[in-house]
């Protein structure tokens, strides 16, 4: 890495997981009490596989950084990164992600770059489309590639515009900001 370079983490991974928590703990508690009392075992059992899930997802989380150089400004997400020059950013915007607002550096070109098991999974989703059809669910139209424009610098600094991360924006990409 060169010594001009600097990393961030995504700041308080835990709190990214709130709504994936509350989701659990309500998906839980109707399973919990729509069952027969003989089969309350089962609430056992998916309560094990989200906290599994939960844990992956977490882990994940603490995965995610941000790199700046004063070439390039590189996004480092599960399965994919998206990397841009500094004259290839138009300017922020507020972007929904997940389930949450962040704001997010937006890129002229898009600068996604897949991991082999990510890249895979994007070209099987037609397929979990029309399996969606058939079994009378409605398709999933969003994509991997809706995030190969944007970069969420919002995730590691809530401040991130009079912070650390802004003032390397601002000095690289001032038209950014």
């Amino acid at each position: 890495m060169m010594q001009d370079s600097r990393t961030f983490r995504v700041i308080s991974p835990l709190r990214h997981l709130v709504p994936a928590f509350i989701a659990c703990v309500v998906a839980l508690g109707i399973v919990y009490f729509t069952i027969e009392t003989d089969e309350k075992w089962i609430v056992g059992i998916v309560a094990g596989v989200m906290a599994v899930g939960l844990g992956l997802g977490l882990w994940l989380t603490t995965r995610t950084r941000l790199e700046i150089t004063p070439q390039q400004i590189i996004y480092h997400g599960a399965g994919y990164r998206v990397r841009s020059s500094w004259d290839n950013i138009t300017g922020c915007e507020m972007r929904v992600l997940g389930a949450s607002d962040i704001e997010c550096l937006i890129l002229r070109k898009p600068g996604m770059e897949m991991s082999g098991w990510m890249s895979v999974g994007a070209k099987l989703m037609p397929a979990a489309n029309v399996a969606a059809v058939l079994s009378g669910r409605p398709p999933d139209y969003t994509s991997i590639q809706s995030y190969a424009n944007l970069i969420p610098v919002g995730i590691f600094d809530t401040n991130w515009r009079t912070g650390e991360i802004g003032a390397l924006i601002a000095q690289y990409a001032p038209d950014a900001l």
